[in-house]
């Protein structure tokens, strides 16, 4: 977790540690569990060190993106072939047995710390000998493999949301969330649900990043479809960077190819393959990895043209000179406030 996140990371009452896997031997209470809420840097501190030893527990897409995880200097020395193989940032956490010539399998130095449990799948885990909760992973609607966590023991019940972004889509969801549900306000369930006992969440870890703002964030979809319309009114030869710097920004990709091409183009280490949940397929199939730059071709760290531009080695460049406007969007919720304030300032 961001420094300064209070009790150490853990989720009181239980001795489980949420998004910090930095050393713990001077904690007065050792973790009995980890938990990993998604993979934006700020939530992974500690996990890249090779003395890392502990298991996760954390959702599939959130797995399969750490073990493929490259950093950007790393994977260009592979591709420039100066580097014989993928260095994969966090390769420690999971290493597979070696199967030997004669099909003999070897165990030792193998290990799997990664525990994935699926999406609503309530799953018990121990905390000591005579203690366990149980642990529901849910959608946090912030990025691909983000959860929120509902722990359930004999201390109450906790939800730590993680990062999460309530636009009305998302907890409409949470409304009809059956794991949920038992814990809302009776008049904010939906009428066709069936009634359940009330329970009542002990504590809820809560995300506040934007609680003390007063400017309304869009809804993704409204945010997206406003920045489309941004694009066309600007000339068809404009360079446009999107500051796509990390996951959650897939939905603007895809709407961005959906409005201007039918494939686009897509740099190797943003296609994660087949394990990957259904929001990434779904983005995968509208990027194709072309073997050499062509007309109107967007790469993850978000080049668009809509007339011929190419993207080599980072840089854009314009085909017969026809692209001469380059414009930087930044597509975030807190450059939306700066944006905002900064606007209402200027014009009093």
């Amino acid at each position: 977790m961001p420094p300064g996140t209070p009790y150490n990371s853990f989720i009181l009452p239980y001795n489980i540690r949420v998004d910090d896997f930095t050393d713990s031997s001077n904690l007065q209470v050792a973790p009995a569990l980890h938990l990993l809420t998604h993979t934006h840097t700020d939530h992974i501190g500690g996990l890249s060190a090779k003395s890392f030893g502990y298991q996760v527990i954390c959702s599939i897409d959130a797995k399969e993106m750490l073990l493929r995880h490259e950093v950007y200097g790393e994977r260009a020395l592979h591709e420039q072939e100066l580097r014989s193989e993928k260095l994969r940032t966090f390769s420690h956490l999971k290493v597979d047995p070696r199967v030997m010539p004669n099909g003999e399998i070897y165990y030792t130095g193998s290990r799997d710390l990664l525990r994935t449990i699926a999406l609503n799948t309530p799953t018990r885990f121990p905390l000591d000998d005579l203690r366990s909760v149980t642990i529901t992973l849910i959608d946090a609607n912030h990025c691909p493999g983000a959860v929120m966590f509902l722990i359930e023991g004999d201390q109450g019940a906790v939800l730590h949301t993680g990062d999460f972004r309530a636009e009305p889509r998302f907890l409409e969801s949470v409304m009809h969330n059956p794991f949920l549900q038992p814990y809302l306000v009776s008049s904010f369930v939906a009428k066709s649900t069936t009634h359940q006992t009330q329970k009542t969440l002990e504590t809820i870890f809560l995300d506040t990043a934007s609680l003390l703002s007063h400017v309304d964030a869009p809804s993704k979809e409204s945010a997206t479809s406003g920045l489309i319309e941004l694009m066309r009114l600007l000339p068809e030869d404009s360079i446009f960077f999107l500051s796509t710097w990390t996951w959650g920004y897939e939905d603007i990709l895809k709407a961005i190819s959906t409005a201007f091409y039918s494939k686009s183009r897509m740099i190797r280490f943003a296609l994660l393959g087949p394990s990957i949940s259904s929001s990434l397929v779904s983005l995968a199939l509208r990027f194709v990895a072309w073997p050499a730059p062509r007309p109107g071709f967007v790469s993850w760290g978000g080049f668009f043209c809509f007339d011929a531009v190419a993207l080599v080695s980072g840089t854009a460049l314009a085909r017969a000179g026809t692209c001469s406007t380059v414009l930087w969007a930044g597509v975030g919720v807190v450059w939306f406030t700066f944006v905002v304030l900064l606007w209402g300032m200027l014009c009093g």
